[in-house]
Protein backbone atom coordinates (compact mmCIF):
# COMPACT_ATOMS: atom_id res chain seq x y z
CA UNK A 1 0.00 0.00 0.00
CA UNK A 2 1.28 3.53 -0.71
CA UNK A 3 1.17 6.21 2.07
CA UNK A 4 2.77 9.28 2.04
CA UNK A 5 6.23 10.13 0.18
CA UNK A 6 8.91 10.40 2.35
CA UNK A 7 7.13 8.87 5.70
CA UNK A 8 8.50 5.33 6.95
CA UNK A 9 4.91 4.25 5.55
CA UNK A 10 5.94 5.21 1.93
CA UNK A 11 5.66 1.83 1.18
CA UNK A 12 4.04 -1.01 3.63
CA UNK A 13 2.56 -4.20 3.21
CA UNK A 14 -1.14 -4.24 4.49
CA UNK A 15 -2.56 -7.52 5.89
CA UNK A 16 -6.53 -8.07 5.12
CA UNK A 17 -7.63 -7.50 8.62
CA UNK A 18 -9.96 -4.78 9.75
CA UNK A 19 -11.12 -3.89 6.66
CA UNK A 20 -14.63 -2.22 6.24
CA UNK A 21 -16.28 -0.86 2.79
CA UNK A 22 -16.78 2.37 3.47
CA UNK A 23 -18.01 4.47 0.02
CA UNK A 24 -18.81 3.13 -3.61
CA UNK A 25 -20.13 4.37 -6.89
CA UNK A 26 -22.65 2.92 -9.03
CA UNK A 27 -23.21 4.33 -12.53
CA UNK A 28 -25.81 2.86 -14.78
CA UNK A 29 -28.07 -0.45 -14.34
CA UNK A 30 -26.03 -3.86 -15.95
CA UNK A 31 -28.36 -4.72 -18.98
CA UNK A 32 -25.95 -8.24 -19.58
CA UNK A 33 -24.06 -10.50 -17.98
CA UNK A 34 -20.88 -8.79 -17.10
CA UNK A 35 -17.06 -9.79 -17.93
CA UNK A 36 -15.02 -9.05 -15.18
CA UNK A 37 -11.40 -7.35 -15.35
CA UNK A 38 -9.18 -7.03 -12.74
CA UNK A 39 -6.42 -4.55 -13.33
CA UNK A 40 -3.18 -5.12 -11.16
CA UNK A 41 -1.93 -1.40 -10.54
CA UNK A 42 -3.73 -0.10 -7.60
CA UNK A 43 -4.07 3.22 -9.09
CA UNK A 44 -6.44 1.87 -12.07
CA UNK A 45 -10.23 1.89 -11.46
CA UNK A 46 -11.51 -1.56 -11.27
CA UNK A 47 -14.17 -1.94 -14.46
CA UNK A 48 -16.76 -4.61 -15.01
CA UNK A 49 -16.99 -4.74 -19.55
CA UNK A 50 -19.76 -6.08 -21.28
CA UNK A 51 -19.84 -7.57 -24.88
CA UNK A 52 -19.94 -4.69 -26.62
CA UNK A 53 -19.95 -1.39 -23.73
CA UNK A 54 -19.69 -0.59 -20.05
CA UNK A 55 -23.01 -1.10 -18.49
CA UNK A 56 -21.75 -0.78 -15.35
CA UNK A 57 -19.27 0.89 -13.46
CA UNK A 58 -18.24 0.86 -9.67
CA UNK A 59 -15.96 2.42 -7.61
CA UNK A 60 -14.91 0.65 -4.31
CA UNK A 61 -13.13 2.77 -1.51
CA UNK A 62 -11.91 0.43 1.59
CA UNK A 63 -10.13 1.62 4.92
CA UNK A 64 -7.62 -0.32 6.76
CA UNK A 65 -6.39 0.10 9.97
CA UNK A 66 -3.31 -0.70 12.15
CA UNK A 67 -3.60 -3.20 14.56
CA UNK A 68 -3.63 -1.91 18.06
CA UNK A 69 -0.13 -1.63 19.46
CA UNK A 70 0.28 -3.78 22.44
CA UNK A 71 1.32 -2.17 25.41
CA UNK A 72 4.86 -2.83 27.33
CA UNK A 73 4.34 -5.31 30.47
CA UNK A 74 3.67 -3.49 33.70
CA UNK A 75 2.97 -0.18 32.52
CA UNK A 76 -1.28 -0.92 32.43
CA UNK A 77 -2.90 -2.94 34.94
CA UNK A 78 -5.42 -4.24 33.10
CA UNK A 79 -6.56 -4.73 29.36
CA UNK A 80 -9.21 -2.37 27.89
CA UNK A 81 -12.42 -4.74 27.28
CA UNK A 82 -14.25 -1.87 25.10
CA UNK A 83 -15.24 -3.19 22.10
CA UNK A 84 -13.62 -1.91 18.57
CA UNK A 85 -17.14 -1.08 17.24
CA UNK A 86 -17.67 1.45 20.74
CA UNK A 87 -13.81 2.72 19.48
CA UNK A 88 -15.06 3.05 16.15
CA UNK A 89 -18.77 4.70 16.64
CA UNK A 90 -18.46 8.86 16.74
CA UNK A 91 -18.56 10.21 20.51
CA UNK A 92 -20.50 13.14 19.68
CA UNK A 93 -24.23 13.29 20.27
CA UNK A 94 -26.31 12.32 17.23
CA UNK A 95 -29.69 12.79 16.13
CA UNK A 96 -32.19 10.84 13.98
CA UNK A 97 -33.10 12.29 10.82
CA UNK A 98 -36.73 10.01 10.37
CA UNK A 99 -38.87 13.09 10.50
CA UNK A 100 -37.12 13.83 6.68
CA UNK A 101 -38.25 11.11 5.61
CA UNK A 102 -41.09 10.40 2.86
CA UNK A 103 -40.53 6.47 2.66
CA UNK A 104 -38.99 4.41 5.00
CA UNK A 105 -38.62 0.49 6.11
CA UNK A 106 -37.54 -1.59 8.57
CA UNK A 107 -35.75 -4.48 8.42
CA UNK A 108 -33.71 -7.14 10.68
CA UNK A 109 -30.41 -9.11 8.96
CA UNK A 110 -30.52 -12.45 10.06
CA UNK A 111 -27.85 -15.00 10.21
CA UNK A 112 -29.49 -16.79 7.17
CA UNK A 113 -29.71 -14.08 5.39
CA UNK A 114 -25.73 -13.16 5.53
CA UNK A 115 -24.92 -16.52 4.57
CA UNK A 116 -27.04 -16.58 1.75
CA UNK A 117 -25.83 -13.18 0.58
CA UNK A 118 -22.43 -14.19 0.96
CA UNK A 119 -22.68 -17.65 -0.97
CA UNK A 120 -24.71 -14.69 -3.97
CA UNK A 121 -21.86 -12.65 -4.46
CA UNK A 122 -18.95 -14.96 -3.70
CA UNK A 123 -18.11 -13.41 -0.01
CA UNK A 124 -15.98 -16.09 1.43
CA UNK A 125 -14.72 -12.85 4.46
CA UNK A 126 -15.62 -14.84 7.78
CA UNK A 127 -17.06 -11.46 9.48
CA UNK A 128 -20.57 -12.50 7.64
CA UNK A 129 -20.75 -15.97 8.99
CA UNK A 130 -17.94 -16.64 12.00
CA UNK A 131 -18.77 -15.19 15.22
CA UNK A 132 -15.33 -15.94 16.98
CA UNK A 133 -13.27 -15.00 14.11
CA UNK A 134 -15.08 -11.73 14.12
CA UNK A 135 -15.08 -11.25 18.01
CA UNK A 136 -11.71 -12.36 18.39
CA UNK A 137 -9.74 -11.65 15.36
CA UNK A 138 -11.26 -8.32 13.89
CA UNK A 139 -12.54 -7.12 17.79
CA UNK A 140 -16.43 -6.64 16.63
CA UNK A 141 -19.25 -7.46 18.91
CA UNK A 142 -21.08 -9.69 16.17
CA UNK A 143 -21.85 -10.56 12.25
CA UNK A 144 -20.88 -7.19 10.20
CA UNK A 145 -23.73 -7.44 7.67
CA UNK A 146 -22.37 -6.66 4.00
CA UNK A 147 -22.17 -3.29 3.00
CA UNK A 148 -23.97 -3.83 -0.55
CA UNK A 149 -26.05 -5.76 1.36
CA UNK A 150 -27.70 -2.20 3.31
CA UNK A 151 -27.16 -1.06 -0.42
CA UNK A 152 -29.69 -3.79 -1.62
CA UNK A 153 -32.10 -2.41 0.80
CA UNK A 154 -31.90 1.41 -0.04
CA UNK A 155 -32.52 0.57 -3.90
CA UNK A 156 -35.27 -2.28 -3.36
CA UNK A 157 -36.90 0.99 -0.67
CA UNK A 158 -36.43 3.26 -3.87
CA UNK A 159 -37.90 0.57 -6.10
CA UNK A 160 -40.80 0.38 -4.03
CA UNK A 161 -41.11 4.00 -3.79
CA UNK A 162 -40.80 4.23 -7.91
CA UNK A 163 -44.14 2.02 -8.83
CA UNK A 164 -45.99 4.69 -7.09
CA UNK A 165 -45.02 7.06 -9.37
CA UNK A 166 -46.57 7.95 -12.39
CA UNK A 167 -44.25 6.86 -14.99
CA UNK A 168 -41.48 4.15 -14.87
CA UNK A 169 -38.17 4.81 -13.83
CA UNK A 170 -35.02 3.14 -13.60
CA UNK A 171 -31.46 3.95 -11.27
CA UNK A 172 -29.14 5.26 -13.51
CA UNK A 173 -26.63 6.29 -10.85
CA UNK A 174 -26.41 6.17 -7.31
CA UNK A 175 -23.73 7.24 -4.88
CA UNK A 176 -22.97 6.27 -1.60
CA UNK A 177 -21.23 5.74 1.82
CA UNK A 178 -20.79 3.51 5.16
CA UNK A 179 -20.52 5.63 8.09
CA UNK A 180 -20.64 2.92 10.72
CA UNK A 181 -20.92 -0.89 10.68
CA UNK A 182 -24.43 -3.16 11.17
CA UNK A 183 -24.32 -6.03 12.92
CA UNK A 184 -26.55 -8.77 12.51
CA UNK A 185 -29.71 -8.87 14.45
CA UNK A 186 -30.24 -5.43 14.72
CA UNK A 187 -32.51 -3.70 13.55
CA UNK A 188 -31.83 -1.19 10.05
CA UNK A 189 -34.38 1.25 9.67
CA UNK A 190 -34.16 2.71 5.59
CA UNK A 191 -35.41 6.22 4.94
CA UNK A 192 -35.72 8.10 1.39
CA UNK A 193 -36.79 11.40 0.44
CA UNK A 194 -37.35 13.47 -3.12
CA UNK A 195 -34.88 16.45 -3.81
CA UNK A 196 -35.92 18.99 -6.01
CA UNK A 197 -33.75 21.89 -5.86
CA UNK A 198 -30.45 18.84 -6.76
CA UNK A 199 -28.69 19.43 -10.11
CA UNK A 200 -29.52 16.86 -12.90
CA UNK A 201 -27.07 15.86 -15.87
CA UNK A 202 -27.24 17.78 -19.14
CA UNK A 203 -28.52 15.93 -21.89
CA UNK A 204 -25.74 15.08 -24.66
CA UNK A 205 -26.53 16.02 -27.99
CA UNK A 206 -25.76 13.12 -30.97
CA UNK A 207 -23.65 14.76 -33.48
CA UNK A 208 -24.29 12.04 -35.71
CA UNK A 209 -27.14 13.06 -39.03
CA UNK A 210 -27.22 10.89 -42.08
CA UNK A 211 -28.66 14.34 -43.70
CA UNK A 212 -24.89 15.87 -42.99
CA UNK A 213 -24.34 13.75 -46.55
CA UNK A 214 -26.43 15.57 -48.43
CA UNK A 215 -24.43 18.45 -48.89
CA UNK A 216 -21.10 16.71 -50.21
CA UNK A 217 -23.11 14.62 -52.57
CA UNK A 218 -24.92 17.36 -54.11
CA UNK A 219 -21.10 19.07 -55.05
CA UNK A 220 -20.38 15.18 -56.76
CA UNK A 221 -23.75 15.29 -58.45
CA UNK A 222 -22.73 18.61 -60.08
CA UNK A 223 -19.52 17.97 -60.61
CA UNK A 224 -20.47 14.56 -62.59
CA UNK A 225 -23.49 17.06 -64.67
CA UNK A 226 -20.58 19.57 -65.17
CA UNK A 227 -18.21 16.23 -66.91
CA UNK A 228 -20.68 15.29 -68.75
CA UNK A 229 -21.69 18.42 -70.34
CA UNK A 230 -18.36 18.99 -71.66
CA UNK A 231 -18.54 15.89 -72.72
CA UNK A 232 -21.36 16.51 -74.44
CA UNK A 233 -19.64 19.83 -76.00
CA UNK A 234 -16.38 18.23 -77.06
CA UNK A 235 -16.37 18.02 -81.01
CA UNK A 236 -12.65 16.92 -80.98
CA UNK A 237 -12.22 14.84 -84.61
CA UNK A 238 -8.91 12.71 -82.50
CA UNK A 239 -10.91 12.37 -79.60
CA UNK A 240 -11.78 8.27 -79.36
CA UNK A 241 -15.98 8.25 -79.67
CA UNK A 242 -16.09 4.60 -77.82
CA UNK A 243 -14.09 5.88 -75.26
CA UNK A 244 -16.26 8.77 -75.04
CA UNK A 245 -19.44 6.95 -74.77
CA UNK A 246 -18.54 4.48 -71.85
CA UNK A 247 -17.21 7.66 -69.84
CA UNK A 248 -20.74 8.87 -70.44
CA UNK A 249 -22.68 5.70 -69.58
CA UNK A 250 -20.75 5.37 -66.10
CA UNK A 251 -21.19 8.80 -64.97
CA UNK A 252 -25.04 8.85 -65.68
CA UNK A 253 -24.93 5.33 -63.56
CA UNK A 254 -22.98 7.30 -61.05
CA UNK A 255 -25.55 10.25 -60.93
CA UNK A 256 -28.42 7.81 -60.93
CA UNK A 257 -27.22 5.96 -58.26
CA UNK A 258 -26.79 9.50 -56.02
CA UNK A 259 -30.17 10.93 -56.92
CA UNK A 260 -31.78 7.78 -55.42
CA UNK A 261 -29.73 8.13 -52.43
CA UNK A 262 -30.02 11.73 -52.06
CA UNK A 263 -33.88 11.48 -52.52
CA UNK A 264 -34.21 8.76 -49.71
CA UNK A 265 -31.83 11.28 -47.37
CA UNK A 266 -34.34 14.30 -48.22
CA UNK A 267 -37.75 11.88 -47.23
CA UNK A 268 -35.76 11.18 -43.64
CA UNK A 269 -36.43 12.55 -40.78
CA UNK A 270 -34.75 11.87 -37.36
CA UNK A 271 -37.23 11.74 -34.68
CA UNK A 272 -36.71 14.73 -32.12
CA UNK A 273 -34.84 13.21 -29.03
CA UNK A 274 -36.62 12.39 -25.74
CA UNK A 275 -36.60 14.67 -23.04
CA UNK A 276 -35.44 13.29 -20.38
CA UNK A 277 -37.00 13.30 -16.92
CA UNK A 278 -34.87 13.10 -13.90
CA UNK A 279 -35.03 13.04 -10.43
CA UNK A 280 -32.56 13.26 -6.90
CA UNK A 281 -33.39 11.10 -4.22
CA UNK A 282 -31.52 10.78 -0.60
CA UNK A 283 -31.45 7.34 0.87
CA UNK A 284 -29.84 6.83 4.36
CA UNK A 285 -29.64 3.78 6.63
CA UNK A 286 -30.08 3.83 10.51
CA UNK A 287 -29.34 1.88 13.63
CA UNK A 288 -32.07 1.68 16.74
CA UNK A 289 -30.02 4.68 18.08
CA UNK A 290 -30.82 6.83 15.05
CA UNK A 291 -27.19 6.60 14.09
CA UNK A 292 -26.82 7.26 10.54
CA UNK A 293 -24.87 4.07 9.37
CA UNK A 294 -25.30 4.68 5.35
CA UNK A 295 -25.84 7.21 3.50
CA UNK A 296 -26.28 8.36 -0.36
CA UNK A 297 -28.04 9.93 -3.32
CA UNK A 298 -29.70 8.44 -6.56
CA UNK A 299 -30.43 10.04 -10.05
CA UNK A 300 -33.67 8.02 -11.94
CA UNK A 301 -34.51 8.53 -15.01
CA UNK A 302 -37.84 7.75 -16.70
CA UNK A 303 -38.49 5.30 -19.46
CA UNK A 304 -39.89 5.88 -23.04
CA UNK A 305 -42.78 4.67 -23.98
CA UNK A 306 -40.92 2.16 -26.69
CA UNK A 307 -37.27 1.42 -26.89
CA UNK A 308 -35.41 4.56 -28.56
CA UNK A 309 -33.34 4.15 -31.42
CA UNK A 310 -29.89 6.32 -32.29
CA UNK A 311 -30.02 7.96 -35.47
CA UNK A 312 -27.70 5.83 -37.19
CA UNK A 313 -30.33 2.86 -35.95
CA UNK A 314 -33.04 4.70 -37.40
CA UNK A 315 -31.35 5.41 -40.59
CA UNK A 316 -30.81 1.81 -41.31
CA UNK A 317 -34.30 0.99 -40.23
CA UNK A 318 -35.49 3.33 -42.32
CA UNK A 319 -33.29 1.92 -45.41
CA UNK A 320 -34.57 -1.30 -44.60
CA UNK A 321 -38.39 0.06 -44.33
CA UNK A 322 -37.95 1.55 -48.10
CA UNK A 323 -36.78 -1.50 -49.75
CA UNK A 324 -39.27 -3.57 -48.08
CA UNK A 325 -42.03 -1.38 -49.42
CA UNK A 326 -39.96 -1.31 -52.76
CA UNK A 327 -40.53 -4.85 -52.98
CA UNK A 328 -44.24 -4.83 -51.91
CA UNK A 329 -44.34 -2.40 -54.50
CA UNK A 330 -43.13 -4.25 -56.82
CA UNK A 331 -45.59 -7.40 -56.22
CA UNK A 332 -48.42 -5.02 -56.55
CA UNK A 333 -47.78 -3.46 -59.40
CA UNK A 334 -46.79 -7.29 -61.20
CA UNK A 335 -50.52 -8.20 -59.34
CA UNK A 336 -52.54 -5.33 -61.03
CA UNK A 337 -50.54 -6.06 -64.32
CA UNK A 338 -51.41 -9.54 -64.13
CA UNK A 339 -54.92 -8.91 -63.13
CA UNK A 340 -55.19 -6.02 -66.08
CA UNK A 341 -54.07 -8.33 -68.63
CA UNK A 342 -56.69 -11.35 -67.17
CA UNK A 343 -59.41 -8.49 -67.35
CA UNK A 344 -58.51 -7.64 -70.69
CA UNK A 345 -58.98 -10.91 -72.12
CA UNK A 346 -62.26 -11.80 -70.57
CA UNK A 347 -63.45 -8.37 -72.22
CA UNK A 348 -62.04 -9.33 -75.33
CA UNK A 349 -63.52 -12.71 -75.18
CA UNK A 350 -66.88 -11.52 -74.04
CA UNK A 351 -67.24 -8.90 -77.00
CA UNK A 352 -66.61 -11.61 -79.44
CA UNK A 353 -69.50 -13.65 -78.06
CA UNK A 354 -71.21 -10.58 -78.39
CA UNK A 355 -70.36 -10.19 -81.67
CA UNK A 356 -70.59 -13.65 -82.85
CA UNK A 357 -74.13 -13.50 -80.86
CA UNK A 358 -75.29 -10.38 -83.23
CA UNK A 359 -74.01 -11.85 -86.20
CA UNK A 360 -76.38 -15.18 -85.75
CA UNK A 361 -79.11 -12.91 -85.04
CA UNK A 362 -79.15 -10.91 -88.12
CA UNK A 363 -78.36 -13.90 -89.83
CA UNK A 364 -81.64 -15.24 -88.28
CA UNK A 365 -83.77 -12.14 -88.98
CA UNK A 366 -82.81 -12.49 -92.75
CA UNK A 367 -83.82 -16.21 -93.16
CA UNK A 368 -86.83 -15.64 -91.52
CA UNK A 369 -87.84 -12.66 -93.66
CA UNK A 370 -87.00 -14.29 -96.34
CA UNK A 371 -88.88 -17.68 -95.57
CA UNK A 372 -92.11 -15.34 -94.59
CA UNK A 373 -91.79 -13.56 -98.22
CA UNK A 374 -91.41 -16.82 -99.85
CA UNK A 375 -94.54 -18.54 -97.93
CA UNK A 376 -96.56 -15.21 -98.77
CA UNK A 377 -95.68 -15.76 -102.39
CA UNK A 378 -96.34 -19.08 -102.85
CA UNK A 379 -99.69 -18.17 -101.06
CA UNK A 380 -100.26 -15.84 -103.97
CA UNK A 381 -99.25 -18.43 -106.63
CA UNK A 382 -96.23 -16.60 -107.15
CA UNK A 383 -92.45 -16.67 -106.36
CA UNK A 384 -90.48 -14.54 -105.03
CA UNK A 385 -87.41 -12.72 -107.27
CA UNK A 386 -84.96 -15.19 -104.92
CA UNK A 387 -86.49 -18.33 -105.20
CA UNK A 388 -87.25 -17.67 -109.17
CA UNK A 389 -84.90 -20.20 -111.47
CA UNK A 390 -83.77 -19.24 -115.25
CA UNK A 391 -84.63 -22.49 -116.74
CA UNK A 392 -83.47 -21.40 -120.89
CA UNK A 393 -80.08 -22.09 -119.69
CA UNK A 394 -80.97 -25.57 -118.56
CA UNK A 395 -83.77 -26.23 -121.70
CA UNK A 396 -81.00 -25.40 -124.36
CA UNK A 397 -78.60 -28.27 -122.19
CA UNK A 398 -81.13 -30.90 -122.68
CA UNK A 399 -81.67 -30.01 -126.43
CA UNK A 400 -78.11 -30.26 -127.39
CA UNK A 401 -77.61 -33.52 -125.03
CA UNK A 402 -80.73 -35.03 -126.90
CA UNK A 403 -78.63 -34.23 -130.17
CA UNK A 404 -75.32 -35.58 -128.94
CA UNK A 405 -77.22 -38.75 -127.93
CA UNK A 406 -79.32 -39.03 -131.24
CA UNK A 407 -75.80 -38.91 -133.05
CA UNK A 408 -73.70 -41.01 -131.39
CA UNK A 409 -76.73 -43.90 -131.26
CA UNK A 410 -76.68 -43.52 -135.20
CA UNK A 411 -73.30 -44.22 -135.31
CA UNK A 412 -73.45 -47.26 -133.21
CA UNK A 413 -76.16 -48.36 -135.27
CA UNK A 414 -74.59 -47.86 -138.39
CA UNK A 415 -71.29 -49.55 -136.99
CA UNK A 416 -73.32 -52.81 -136.10
CA UNK A 417 -74.81 -52.88 -139.53
CA UNK A 418 -71.83 -53.28 -141.39
CA UNK A 419 -70.58 -55.90 -138.87
CA UNK A 420 -68.29 -54.20 -137.44
CA UNK A 421 -67.79 -55.46 -133.45
CA UNK A 422 -68.31 -53.22 -129.80
CA UNK A 423 -64.52 -52.94 -129.54
CA UNK A 424 -64.05 -51.02 -132.77
CA UNK A 425 -66.64 -48.61 -131.88
CA UNK A 426 -65.40 -47.72 -128.51
CA UNK A 427 -62.02 -47.48 -130.03
CA UNK A 428 -63.77 -45.02 -132.63
CA UNK A 429 -65.64 -43.05 -130.09
CA UNK A 430 -62.45 -43.00 -127.72
CA UNK A 431 -62.78 -42.37 -123.82
CA UNK A 432 -64.81 -38.77 -124.03
CA UNK A 433 -67.68 -40.72 -125.09
CA UNK A 434 -70.86 -39.90 -123.55
CA UNK A 435 -71.89 -43.55 -123.66
CA UNK A 436 -70.41 -46.81 -124.20
CA UNK A 437 -71.79 -50.20 -125.65
CA UNK A 438 -71.39 -52.88 -123.40
CA UNK A 439 -72.72 -56.15 -124.94
CA UNK A 440 -71.20 -59.29 -126.37
CA UNK A 441 -71.03 -60.13 -130.16
CA UNK A 442 -73.24 -62.97 -130.30
CA UNK A 443 -76.28 -60.91 -129.54
CA UNK A 444 -75.17 -57.78 -130.43
CA UNK A 445 -77.79 -57.69 -133.73
CA UNK A 446 -80.50 -58.99 -131.03
CA UNK A 447 -80.29 -55.37 -128.88
CA UNK A 448 -80.36 -52.88 -131.83
CA UNK A 449 -83.33 -51.60 -130.16
CA UNK A 450 -82.29 -51.52 -126.68
CA UNK A 451 -81.08 -48.34 -125.16
CA UNK A 452 -78.29 -47.60 -122.82
CA UNK A 453 -78.31 -44.93 -119.96
CA UNK A 454 -76.09 -42.04 -120.86
CA UNK A 455 -73.62 -40.07 -118.57
CA UNK A 456 -73.52 -36.01 -119.05
CA UNK A 457 -70.14 -35.32 -118.41
CA UNK A 458 -70.29 -31.50 -118.93
CA UNK A 459 -73.39 -30.33 -117.33
CA UNK A 460 -72.52 -32.45 -114.28
CA UNK A 461 -76.13 -33.48 -113.71
CA UNK A 462 -77.04 -37.23 -112.76
CA UNK A 463 -80.77 -36.64 -114.58
CA UNK A 464 -81.01 -39.22 -116.85
CA UNK A 465 -83.15 -38.58 -120.50
CA UNK A 466 -84.99 -40.94 -122.63
CA UNK A 467 -85.82 -40.03 -125.78
CA UNK A 468 -89.14 -41.41 -125.87
CA UNK A 469 -90.45 -40.86 -122.03
CA UNK A 470 -88.76 -37.09 -121.42
CA UNK A 471 -91.74 -34.77 -120.88
CA UNK A 472 -90.36 -30.97 -121.13
CA UNK A 473 -93.09 -29.83 -118.26
CA UNK A 474 -93.15 -32.39 -115.63
CA UNK A 475 -89.04 -32.12 -115.87
CA UNK A 476 -89.73 -28.51 -114.79
CA UNK A 477 -92.88 -29.30 -112.07
CA UNK A 478 -90.09 -31.91 -110.18
CA UNK A 479 -87.32 -29.49 -110.09
CA UNK A 480 -89.84 -26.76 -108.64
CA UNK A 481 -90.78 -29.08 -105.58
CA UNK A 482 -87.80 -30.27 -105.03
CA UNK A 483 -86.40 -26.80 -104.47
CA UNK A 484 -89.48 -25.96 -102.30
CA UNK A 485 -88.81 -28.78 -100.11
CA UNK A 486 -85.02 -27.87 -99.53
CA UNK A 487 -86.06 -24.44 -98.50
CA UNK A 488 -88.67 -25.31 -96.26
CA UNK A 489 -86.32 -27.59 -94.23
CA UNK A 490 -83.46 -24.93 -93.81
CA UNK A 491 -86.14 -22.50 -92.70
CA UNK A 492 -87.06 -25.36 -90.31
CA UNK A 493 -83.43 -25.74 -88.89
CA UNK A 494 -83.21 -22.05 -88.38
CA UNK A 495 -85.79 -21.73 -85.92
Amino acid sequence: MKGEPGSPNEMMFVYLRRKIWATGYIVREPQKSPKVQEIEEFDEDRVILPDEEVPLIEQRTLVYMRPKQVEAIGETSEPSTKPMAQEMAPTSKVSSRAEKAEFSHTITPTHQLLFRYSALTFNAHKIHFDTEYTQKVEGHKDLLVHGPLTLTFLLELLRNHMFALEKEYRVCEFQYRNIAPIYVGEKVHLYGRYLPDAPVPMQEEDDYNPRDKLIPMYDEMDDIRKELQRLGMNRDPDADLVQNKLRKKELRRMLATLTKESQKLEKFQLKPKRIIDYRNYELWAENDKGQVVVRGTALIEDLPAKVELTPEQQWKKYQSEMARNKKMMQKQQLKAHKDMVRQRRRERKQRLRYQQMERERVRREEKDKLLKEARAAIARGELPPDYQVDYSSVDAKVKELEAKHKAEREAAYEYLREGRSGEELRQDLGDDASWRVEVSEQYEQEDLGEEEDLEDEESESDDEFDEDEFDEEEFREERREEEYDDDDIDGRKGR
